[in-house]
């Protein structure tokens, strides 16, 4: 059973069809440009402008080119012309397209699927969350908490600090979770510790990879990185 795509998903899928074929050329060599990346969802890899194709729509027809591909991999499969054939399918009967439109978007989604820059991308990112939870941002709050004689008593016998790290994570089925915890000092000269360690572990690794021509994808890319 094909799974189910987002309304935004669904409705980027239609634009695609709509589009001419002067425009789907543009949008396709505006991809096919983009250096591979860790996050292909976000507005750093995204081409900067595509002639005829409006930012939002780019952003819709990405979001659901992306999902039918997380979907498929998701499942232990690949894109291949039977899955894409199956979504294609449910988005159409949805957006009540025409038989000759809907052979075209399949057509048009395979194309997409197959250029390697996205193809890598989406990969890239899939490895990426495939942990249950995956950091998306995080701020640590710092503040002070007093500590009495007794639980009646008001005189302050002393205090501590400490600092709660909050992070919003992705979880599975697209939900997204708070996680709250509370570090003392020696707990973050711990994670301060470990963390350079994991960036010095990572330089080199990067830096070992690059000798043999292996090409490490960025977790943002700038203009100055792409073609």
């Amino acid at each position: 059973m094909p799974p189910v795509l987002s309304v935004e998903a669904r409705d980027g899928l239609i634009e695609l069809a709509t589009l001419d074929d002067s425009q789907f050329g543009c949008l396709t060599k505006a991809i096919a440009e983009r250096k591979p990346g860790m996050y292909p969802n976000e507005a750093a890899w995204w081409p900067r402008e595509i002639e005829g194709v409006p930012p939002p729509v780019f952003r819709r027809i990405l979001d659901a080119i992306l999902t039918i591909r997380w979907s498929i991999v998701s499942r232990g499969g690949s894109p291949s012309e039977e899955s894409i054939a199956d979504i294609v399918d449910q988005a159409a009967a949805r957006g009540r397209l025409e038989p000759a439109t809907v052979e075209r978007l399949k057509g048009r989604v395979r194309g997409l699927n197959s250029i390697q820059s996205l193809a890598v991308s989406s990969r890239a990112y899939f490895l990426a969350f495939a942990n249950p939870h995956s950091l998306i941002r995080s701020r640590v709050v710092t503040d002070i908490r007093t500590v009495f004689e007794s639980a009646k008593s008001t005189e302050i016998m002393g205090a501590l600090v400490l600092h709660s790290l909050q992070m919003e994570c992705a979880a599975g089925g697209g939900d997204v979770e708070d996680i709250y915890v509370t570090l003392d000092s020696r707990d973050v000269n711990n994670l301060i510790e470990q963390l350079q360690r994991a960036q010095a572990k990572g330089e080199v690794i990067a830096a070992t990879l690059r000798r043999v021509d292996v090409e490490v994808l960025p977790a943002t890319v700038s203009e100055e990185t792409q073609v």
